[in-house]
């Protein structure tokens, strides 16, 4: 594991579902999980083409400054590649997306760290479909 990553493929175990569940607390994840995956031949939209190498080259960066309760992993896919990079807290949390900067990624990792997650939630939502 380098900067506290683990990097694994394949799609999430379990549900893809959202969360609107109130009192989220930190400690009840286990991961941040990052979409890194690339489609081949770019003709349809994915994370890593949307910004996601970016996100977790920052990610990396700042994790062992942090005091997280949780790992942070990269994944393969988690079915939103459309409208990502993708953040997701898991099992079962919100998907945090938008973040496309460092300035997100800071903001994403402080509110993490601080435990606010609903508010992270908020900040950083999945769109309505």
């Amino acid at each position: 594991m380098e900067h506290g990553t683990n990097t694994s493929t394949g799609k999430e175990e379990g549900a893809e579902t959202d969360t609107d569940t109130p009192g989220l607390n930190a400690r009840s994840f286990r991961a941040l999980r990052l979409c890194t995956n690339f489609r081949a031949g770019f003709t349809l939209p994915s994370c890593g083409a949307r910004g996601a190498e970016e996100v977790h080259q920052e990610i990396a960066r700042q994790w062992p400054e942090r005091n997280m309760p949780f790992v942070f992993e990269t994944v393969h896919c988690m079915g939103k590649c459309h409208i990502g990079p993708t953040l997701r807290l898991v099992p079962a949390g919100p998907f945090l997306m938008g973040a496309k900067t460092k300035e997100d990624v800071t903001r994403i990792l402080d509110l993490l760290e601080a435990g606010d997650i609903e508010q992270a939630a908020q900040e950083f939502p999945a769109p309505a479909l």
